[in-house]
């Protein structure tokens, strides 16, 4: 796991300075004390910044106070005067400046000369924090503009668009860090995108790339951020978005939900594809260690027979509500005592979440835990074999070429080789039974054949036509492992 080190003593920021919003740095032990980091931030409230911070404003026209909860609102027009107390009067036509921009960038305010979302605007915003500026009024300007837009993607903000190039802002401004990293801006920042980098949108994936870069800077690493691109905004918004469960997801999605799950304070860089390691997600690995828990090596007709569709459905209805709890409480009562089953426990209960004990339902035998591991691979939006690369796989099926077979493969995104290489592992492992299964490497290949590969034309005349080869393909693969050529080098 990753470690997340404390941030170093700042020479303007000693610890009698330390402002009281200020929440601790992020634990040592990510996982173990995530709740903890998480109780701390949420003691914060951006009201009570408010009611601290903020400028008193001025008496209604009508008599009356502005409250609180107006000063943390949505502003549908650009505020004539900065917003926080310490900022001189001085710097207000650059700090409403400042503002219009932002609005201008966010889509919020309409002008003829200046793009909504434009990257060119966007580097303008950032600049003007820093140009012409000494240090402490650079600091000044850039805890304005945080604050404002903190008011700005709250709740009370009525569209997502708006939110995410918001956020957008935030964390280009967070490339170049000019405050301390204990903050209590920071820490508002921290508690706002820790609740929105669960949501299953745009905002959210960019949610997820602005913690990031908070923990960074916390941990006194904010120099190694580095200025984003269009491209980046871009993965950000498609990629970096964490799906509350492994099921109707991509692969990438799947290890990005699992690496969340396990480490939530993890320093790994989220602008970079995890499918680039050969990482098995531990779905396909829990359940496979499943299957062998509760005799599947032995049980006739293993893959082949289905079981009762709604007991699968319940099964996967709670790995979607609760995690891997129950895989793992299978594997370690029922589990052959092993280096694999050990490694596959401790990163099943790294995922799973809180009960000591689980209480809930469980497998009823071999033939759901192979139902649902099917089922998990049938749910991949890109199959094992990707779309992509289905022409050149029907192809190599077609000529029998087990070489051909590990061209493709050798060809795939790494986690899709681990993936296939893990599943074709076991499945030679299974031949080792097939006089009692009654599963030859035919049987096993007609069976996962439809789950490693689908056309991506969806065409019902065509089943019929490519089902041999997609079938042969995968009695190639199992040979291929067979003879040790996945990946390795001796082919």
């Amino acid at each position: 796991q990753d470690h997340i080190p404390p941030p170093p003593n700042d020479d303007d920021d000693d610890e009698e300075s330390r402002d009281s919003f200020a929440a601790p740095p992020p634990p040592a032990d990510p996982q173990k004390l995530f709740e903890e980091y998480k109780d701390s931030l949420n003691k914060m409230t951006l009201a009570k910044f408010c009611e601290e911070k903020f400028r008193k404003p001025k008496a209604k026209l009508f008599g009356g106070k502005t409250s609180i909860e107006e000063m943390c609102s949505f502003n549908a027009k650009p505020p004539k005067k900065p917003i926080l107390s310490a900022t001189s009067d001085d710097l207000t036509k650059v700090v409403v400046g400042l503002f219009s921009q932002i609005m201008i960038y966010m889509g919020d305010l309409q002008d003829s000369k200046k793009k909504n979302g434009s990257y060119m605007l966007l580097t303008e915003i950032c600049a003007g924090c820093t140009e012409g500026c000494d240090k402490a009024t650079s600091v000044l300007l850039q805890e304005e503009v945080l604050v404002f837009l903190l008011i700005q993607i709250s709740n009370t903000n009525p569209r997502p668009e708006s939110v995410a190039r918001g956020i957008e802002i935030i964390l280009q401004m967070l490339t170049s860090p000019l405050i301390p990293a204990s903050s209590p801006v920071l820490d508002l920042l921290r508690k706002a995108m820790l609740r929105r980098r669960e949501m299953q949108s745009v905002e959210g994936g960019l949610a997820v790339v602005c913690f990031w870069a908070l923990l960074m800077i916390g941990a006194g690493r904010g120099r190694e951020l580095e200025r984003l691109t269009v491209d980046h905004f871009e993965f950000a918004r498609t990629q970096c978005i964490v799906k509350s469960h492994p099921f109707d997801c991509t692969l990438e999605q799947v290890l990005r939900y699992e690496h969340h799950t396990s480490n939530p304070l993890s320093m790994a860089n989220p602008l970079q594809f995890l499918s680039l390691n050969l990482w098995v997600p531990r779905i396909l690995s829990g359940l496979i260690e499943v299957v062998k828990s509760l005799g599947g090596l032995t049980t006739e007709g293993i893959f082949r027979l289905a079981s009762d569709k709604d007991d699968v459905i319940a099964l996967k209805n709670e790995i979607c509500a609760n995690g891997y709890a129950m895989i793992a409480d299978v594997i370690k009562r029922k589990g052959e005592l092993g280096k694999k089953r050990d490694q596959n426990l401790s990163a099943l209960e790294a995922l799973h979440a809180k009960e000591e004990v689980y209480t809930g339902i469980t497998f009823g035998s071999s033939i759901e835990a192979s139902d649902l591991i099917k089922q998990w691979m049938r749910s991949l939006k890109d199959p094992l074999i990707p779309y992509a690369f289905y022409n050149e796989a029907l192809e190599a099926g077609r000529s029998s070429d087990v070489k051909a077979t590990v061209a493709v493969f050798r060809a795939l995104m790494k986690a899709n080789q681990a993936c296939l290489d893990y599943l074709a592992d076991f499945l030679v492992q299974m031949l080792e039974y097939k006089d009692t299964t009654l599963m030859d490497i035919t049987g096993l290949a007609i069976v996962f054949s439809p789950n490693i590969l689908r056309n991506p034309k969806n065409d019902p005349m065509l089943f019929a036509t490519n089902s041999e080869n997609e079938m042969r393909f995968v009695v190639n693969l199992i040979k291929a492992k067979q003879k040790g050529w996945l990946l390795k080098d001796d082919a």
